[in-house]
């Protein structure tokens, strides 16, 4: 005969003697309150290693751009990457980006155990290559037999939306980025003939991975470098550091995704300066 806990009506273990689960505690309020501090405080504690983690993970330190961010419409975002500006908005959830590490970790693992375990040695994982000498690349993956770039995308239910009904069009900077791998992979002697993008769902199904894919072109990635450059030149034609105020000449582009951006200042009334961007 199964018994109910009296306090949440769920089944008890049949190791349990008493009439409740020991998190409900009903018996004891002094114990069940203390138990709540206890829990509380190891969710504190457990939510600061995470975010230590976050900052000092390798992604977080970076301090040049890399082709992650070369697409992104906004010239002041990457200027102020370019500057090296120190970040100011750390008000954002790191746990999506996180989450896509830790995937692209285990599936670098698993790429590699696979082909340890007899099959096609036709794949290369996690490669740091360069698109210059100021812009370096960690790119994910790369197969020798169809002399393809892929990079792995982790995305919630609404992107891999997007990228079923719309494709690449919806996502111009994940473009940019992977024609920028594929220039890195070029200049380091690879064949390459196209990009791809492989979007796996952070939740749901692996079987709804949805790939993007696309002949490789230098263009896109020279362009992409030579906005770089463009940008930089504003910098020093504006003289941002001994004038910060003039970082509101730098032309920004204001979006959803402002709320993004490591320098972003939520309700700043002043316009934008070495200290942050207003996201107008």
């Amino acid at each position: 005969m199964t018994t109910k806990c009296i306090g949440c009506g769920y089944e008890l273990h049949p190791a349990l003697t008493e009439a409740y689960h020991p998190s409900c505690m009903l018996s004891d309020p002094e114990l069940s309150a203390g138990l709540r501090a206890e829990g509380d405080e190891l969710k504190q504690t457990l939510l600061d290693i995470i975010l230590w983690i976050n900052a000092n993970s390798s992604r977080t330190l970076q301090k040049t751009p890399g082709p992650s961010e070369l697409g992104d419409p906004c010239d002041r975002r990457l200027g102020y990457r370019i500057a090296d500006i120190p970040e100011i908005n750390n008000a954002g959830d790191p746990w999506a980006a996180n989450v896509g590490t830790a995937i692209h970790a285990y599936l670098e693992k698993g790429v590699n155990d696979w082909m340890g375990a007899g099959n096609p040695a036709d794949w290369k994982t996690e490669a740091d290559l360069k698109l210059d000498d100021f812009v370096k690349a960690h790119c994910d993956l790369y197969r020798y037999s169809k002399q393809t770039v892929i990079d792995w995308k982790t995305m919630n239910q609404d992107k891999m939306r997007q990228a079923r009904e719309i494709g690449a069009p919806a996502f111009p900077g994940h473009i940019v980025q992977v024609h920028c791998y594929g220039y890195a992979y070029e200049l380091a002697g690879f064949p390459v003939k196209r990009v791809a993008l492989a979007c796996v769902p952070r939740a749901g199904r692996i079987r709804d991975m949805h790939v993007m894919i696309e002949p490789y072109d230098r263009r896109v990635a020279l362009y992409a470098l030579d906005r770089v450059y463009e940008i930089a030149g504003k910098l020093v034609e504006q003289n941002v550091y001994a004038q910060p105020a003039n970082w509101a000449e730098i032309p920004a582009t204001p979006s959803n995704s402002c709320g993004l951006c490591p320098w972003y200042e939520a309700n700043r009334i002043v316009p934008a300066d070495g200290s942050g961007c207003p996201g107008v």
